[in-house]
């Protein structure tokens, strides 16, 4: 639902908050390299925007879903 919304969304902040949401529930759902990659948007959406602190914020569930894939050192 939230990547159809995406889809769609004109509002930059908008689309970084859709973005964000739609990397947890990915990561909710077990898809985690594709909740990284929705979460990675985010933050470019969040930096464009000049949102840095928003933007550090939408990083950290990514460490999840490394940790989940065993990739600890990145």
């Amino acid at each position: 639902m939230l990547a159809q919304i995406l889809q769609r969304v004109t509002e930059p902040q908008v689309a970084a908050a859709a973005a964000w949401c739609d990397g947890l529930a990915l990561l909710a759902n077990g898809r985690m390299q594709d909740a990284m990659q929705r979460l990675d948007d985010a933050n470019r959406r969040l930096l464009a925007l000049g949102q840095a602190q928003r933007a550090a914020q939408a990083q950290v569930p990514k460490v999840i879903a490394l940790s989940m894939l065993g990739r600890h050192d990145e």
